[in-house]
């Protein structure tokens, strides 16, 4: 039942006390499988959407269209989140 409802989404303004507290205790309890489904749920809540980039590449001298995965940066303002803060909370998280 917990399984289903961290996949049903973490993004409940009025829920996010709880959500920090099972997070916290799934990560005492070193609940993998819990820490698996809280990880992809926080994923989810930044929107991206793939997009076209053009780059010149010299060594065969034209242009190269690429595909890259960028964040909405209207959902990311709105929500409050900054990629550097994303970062940066994960690198404090490792260490």
């Amino acid at each position: 039942m917990l399984l289903r409802y961290i996949a049903d989404g973490c993004d409940r303004p009025q829920q996010r006390a709880l959500v920090k507290k099972l997070f916290k205790t799934a990560e005492e309890n070193g609940d993998d499988e819990a820490m698996a489904y809280f990880l992809v749920a926080f994923d989810r809540l930044i929107k991206r959407k793939l997009v076209p980039r053009d780059r010149y590449d010299w060594n065969v001298r034209e242009v190269v269209r690429e595909h890259q995965l960028v964040e909405e940066a209207s959902v990311a303002r709105a929500c409050g989140i900054t990629r550097r803060a994303a970062v940066t909370a994960a690198a404090s998280s490792r260490g």
